[in-house]
């Protein structure tokens, strides 16, 4: 069996197993959420910002004004105690990965009472995956971001997603703490995991679009795959050319015309 053919292989087995999870090619279902996810990249940003020194948190537009933590920050003093405790637990998981990142030494570098601490975050999964979303905020409100807008969609969409590859192997300590997170949450952050995951779709389309109507729900898909992807080779399972090969394999799909878009609708229907 040929490398290529291989690995062909196994990129269909992650798009399988993507399948399994939920993600299916079902267009009449998902097409008209994600279409308007698509409109919304054109309209200006109502999120609010709150300043603290050189710290800016947004809070998350899809899903109003909540914070991922346990509680809400409602005033002034309450907004900058959290941005002290985002701030720094990302420093520590950048330097020293989950094992670093302790509570009691938290809330001694924010200057936050410990119980404050638990209060917005009650566990370490809790605080870790909030970092992540602020780190995805951060990144798509940085007018600097590349971002891909020459070629067809597979590329466009190909290039973006190898750049967040690419971040994710200079900072193998801070995604690997987030994978951990992912792993181990229990059911009070699952919120939080939906928040990531839709914010990376949405900067997906907004980075690198626009695409089709009908593009759309493809999209979903090669979201899940590529969350695959960056699953096994975190865990060493498949090598960076791997990953890279099965990312720009998945993205292959938007090169599908119209109509065998709508065959694979048709199939997800019609086979349950």
């Amino acid at each position: 069996m040929s490398s290529i053919f291989s690995e062909s292989i196994l990129v269909l087995e992650c798009a399988g197993s993507a399948q399994k999870q939920g993600c299916t090619l079902n267009a009449r279902r998902r097409s008209g959420t994600l279409a308007r996810r698509a409109a919304a990249r054109t309209r200006p940003s109502q999120a609010r910002v709150w300043h603290d020194g050189d710290v800016s948190i947004s809070s998350p537009q899809r899903l109003g004004d909540r914070f991922p933590s346990a509680s809400q920050p409602t005033t002034p003093a309450q907004h900058r105690r959290y941005d002290r405790l985002v701030v720094a637990a990302r420093a520590m998981l950048e330097s020293g990965g989950d094992e670093a990142l302790q509570m009691k030494e938290l809330s001694t570098r924010a200057d936050v009472a410990l119980s404050t601490v638990y209060r917005y975050f009650p566990s370490k999964q809790w605080l870790i995956l909030a970092v992540a979303v602020h780190r995805r905020r951060e990144l798509a409100s940085d007018p600097s971001r590349p971002t891909f807008r020459d070629g067809p969609a597979s590329e466009r969409a190909a290039g973006w997603l190898l750049e967040n590859f690419r971040r994710e192997l200079a900072e193998p300590l801070f995604f690997d703490a987030v994978r951990r997170a992912g792993y181990t949450a229990g059911r009070e952050t699952r919120g939080v995991i939906e928040q990531l995951r839709d914010g990376f779709l949405r900067h997906l389309i907004e980075d690198a679009g626009p695409f089709a109507a009908e593009q759309i729900p493809l999209l979903d898909l090669i979201v899940e795959v590529a969350d695959q992807v960056s699953s096994r080779s975190g865990a060493g399972l498949i090598t960076p050319r791997e990953a890279r090969f099965r990312l720009l394999a998945v993205c292959a799909l938007l090169d599908l015309g119209s109509e065998a878009i709508d065959g694979l609708a048709t199939a997800a229907v019609t086979s349950g």
